[in-house]
């Protein structure tokens, strides 16, 4: 496209920017073409397009046809021309002397008149984003938390039922409260409760699993001192051995049968006497 200032003065002015800026052998090699067509073109009284025989264009430039195209290929890449082949049958090629600055000031409005638009698409867009991390955001907040409280619940749960066990479990003592925590630290490792424990044939290492027992019909009884609580509790320990009696027998008397090895007598052989 060409202003109607565009002179043949500033075609050859644009050329020498485009060289300088460009690729400089190309362009000049592409120059010669280009100046022929700037002199067609201002014979024509610098009409808006022209047309012209390729065969005298090559015969006056002496230059072949395969090189008269890669130069008007380089010519139009860079914006200088505008050429339309001929059809069949016909060897004009029609060409027009483009204004570089009248395309930038033309791409310039068309950028400008983008820009009014966008701020408000920009703003409509932006708004929408938002939402929609919000609703993301929500959405894997709810999650997280969901997912947090299914995970911590379960610690929840065990840790409540260690305090449950704190807080039910418990007797007073010279009127204070003890929790059952109290009396395992002492009868656990009380050789006394120890030997009647084992005396009633209850099974080893579930002394804390007694203790509950009695702490649980004991609960909220007073005692003057420690020692009546322990004497209670070895008193007491009989009972329980009636109270599971069934459960520790069965337990006590079963041999399974892979413990049988041949040549080993069983307590049904020490009873018999063989």
């Amino acid at each position: 496209m060409q202003s109607v200032s565009f002179t043949l003065i500033d075609a050859f002015n644009q050329y020498w920017t485009v060289c300088e800026e460009g690729d400089r052998k190309a362009i000049s090699c592409a120059g010669l073409t280009y100046f022929y067509l700037c002199k067609v073109w201002n014979t024509t009284g610098r009409s808006s397009s022209f047309k012209k025989l390729s065969t005298i264009m090559c015969a006056e430039l002496l230059i072949s046809k395969p090189t008269l195209d890669r130069h008007r290929q380089t010519l139009q890449a860079y914006g200088l021309i505008e050429f339309i082949p001929g059809g069949s049958g016909n060897m004009n090629t029609t060409y027009k002397i483009l204004d570089i600055k009248s395309q930038k000031k033309d791409s310039l409005t068309f950028e400008e008149r983008t820009l009014e638009v966008i701020p408000e698409v920009t703003s409509e867009v932006i708004k929408e984003v938002k939402q929609e991390e919000e609703k993301e955001n929500n959405f894997t907040s709810g999650v997280t938390t969901h997912i947090t409280s299914t995970v911590t619940s379960g610690d929840a749960y065990k840790q409540s039922k260690s305090t449950e066990k704190e807080k039910e479990f418990f007797i007073v003592v010279a009127d204070e409260i003890k929790k059952i925590s109290f009396f395992e630290n002492i009868f656990i490792n009380d050789a006394g409760i120890q030997t009647c424990y084992k005396e009633q044939g209850l099974p080893p290492g579930k002394i804390s699993l007694a203790l509950e027992s009695w702490m649980i019909q004991n609960l909220g009884k007073s005692y003057d001192a420690i020692e009546k609580v322990r004497k209670h509790f070895i008193f007491w320990l009989p009972y329980y051995k009636i109270q599971n009696n069934h459960c520790y027998e069965t337990k006590r008397n079963y041999v399974h049968p892979k413990t049988i090895t041949k040549g080993r007598k069983t307590d049904s052989d020490y009873a018999t006497g063989l």
